[in-house]
This record gives C-alpha cells, sequence and structure tokens, in this order.
C-alpha cells in the first residue's frame, strides 16, 4: 500500500441487529483496509448488537436518530416515517458533512433520508437493494427513486432488480460472497 490517503465507505444500515449485510461488510473492512479503503458503518440509534460487533471488527460506528421503517400494512405509522424525512436528511447531510466519506453505501430500498442526504452532500452513492420488502406497485417507486438518485446501483439478484422494476442495464448485480476457508469440502 503506498501513502496515498485512503478511501472512505460509509455503510448506512436500517438494522441495529447484526444481520447477513453487517457480517459481509464487516468481514471484508480488514482486507479493504489492507487495500486503502476505510470502512465505517452508520446505524441506526436503537438497541442491537451490531454496534458491538463493528467494535469488535475495530470498524468506526455512528449511531443516528431515526425512524424505524413502518410496516406497509401500518398507513399510520407510513405517514410519522414520510414526515419524519426531512429531519434525517438533515442528521445524515450533518453526519456526512462531519465524516467526509468518499462513497456512501446504501443498504436496502427503504433508506431514502440517506439517499437524499449523500446527493444533497455531493457525496457518490452505491445504492444495494438487498431485499424484497417493500411492497408492489411502490416497490417500482422505489425503484425509480434509487435509479434518479445513486450513482451506482447494486441488486443482490436479478430476481431483486426485477422486483425494483430495474433493467439489468440499472445494476450490477452482487450474489453474497462467501468465504470458502470456512468450510471444509
Amino acid at each position: 500500500m503506498n501513502s496515498a490517503r485512503k478511501i472512505t465507505v460509509v455503510h448506512v444500515m436500517f438494522e441495529s441487529r447484526l444481520g447477513g449485510a453487517h457480517r459481509r461488510i464487516l468481514s471484508a473492512a480488514s482486507k479493504l483496509n489492507s487495500e486503502g479503503i476505510a470502512t465505517q458503518l452508520v446505524l441506526p440509534d436503537r438497541p442491537g448488537n451490531a454496534l458491538q460487533k463493528a467494535a469488535d471488527y475495530g470498524v468506526p460506528c455512528h449511531s443516528i436518530r431515526i425512524h424505524k421503517i413502518p410496516s406497509p400494512r401500518k398507513p399510520l405509522q407510513i405517514l410519522t416515517w414520510l414526515f419524519s424525512l426531512p429531519l434525517e436528511i438533515r442528521r445524515f447531510v450533518k453526519l456526512f458533512r462531519r465524516l467526509e466519506p468518499d462513497i456512501v453505501n446504501v443498504c436496502g430500498a427503504f433508506f431514502i433520508s440517506a439517499a437524499i442526504a449523500a446527493r444533497l452532500s455531493h457525496v457518490p452513492l452505491v445504492w444495494h437493494l438487498n431485499d424484497t420488502i417493500a411492497p408492489y406497485p411502490f416497490s417500482h417507486l422505489l425503484g425509480r427513486l434509487v435509479r434518479r438518485l445513486s450513482t451506482r446501483t447494486v441488486a443482490q439478484g436479478h430476481a431483486v432488480g426485477k422486483y425494483y422494476g430495474l433493467s439489468p442495464a440499472d445494476y450490477t448485480c452482487l450474489y453474497s460472497g462467501v468465504d470458502t476457508s470456512l468450510f471444509q469440502p
């Protein structure tokens, strides 16, 4: 590694409990660091074990107060969530200005506030669609928003991209990696 400045990637997660996406990011962080790419996590300010796990991996982690993504079947919660977006966008803009990331990686379709904040902060945005939680036809509306806001879109598989109404030209398909050294043949 030369003495050039490290690239900082801030991964924004909407869940504070450790899950598959967290595990993938944390397990890759050490290798990326040796390649000049620093990893940071942003998690919601809610109880969960992801913050401690990030600390165990030596990955800087920041928490931010955001509303939990509502169930699509609860219209009142959806309205509350929508009205909370301007304040959340402001919080993310302040955080991104402080962290000065080179790239923001938003994990999940509903993280609109972080995506808009990245755009307002003039930071390239990689939007990673890794689930099909949004109900149809709302999923296609989110897909249009993803195309408009992101610098690059990644889908966990072609079925995920299609679910959000994206054509294969709109995204890069990136399947979950598996560390084969953890398994015996």
